[in-house]
């Protein structure tokens, strides 16, 4: 990561990494709090990772006695980027 930034508060929200030689930029779709859930999307076609459509939820489950469970789960396409990672 060579470098961090955020644009806004709440959904709808987007923080943007630079990684790869390029830029990540990943937006706030939703948040719950009372549900312990938050949804993002990364939003850039130029993205260096190689996947497209890429959807994210994190979910924290309170197990009591001080410990949790942590779902992170995506859904993404292989995007043309990808084969430069086969190559590699």
């Amino acid at each position: 990561i060579t470098s961090f930034e955020t644009k806004g508060k709440g959904v709808g929200m987007v923080r943007t990494i630079g990684m790869g030689g390029g830029r990540v930029v990943e937006r706030l779709d939703r948040h719950d709090p009372k549900a312990m859930v938050y949804v993002y999307s990364i939003t850039n076609d130029d993205c260096p990772l190689p996947v497209s459509g890429y959807l994210s939820t994190v979910k924290i489950t309170d197990k009591g006695n001080g410990t949790c469970n942590v779902n992170w789960s995506s859904t993404s396409r292989f995007s043309a980027a990808s084969r430069r990672f086969s190559t590699l």
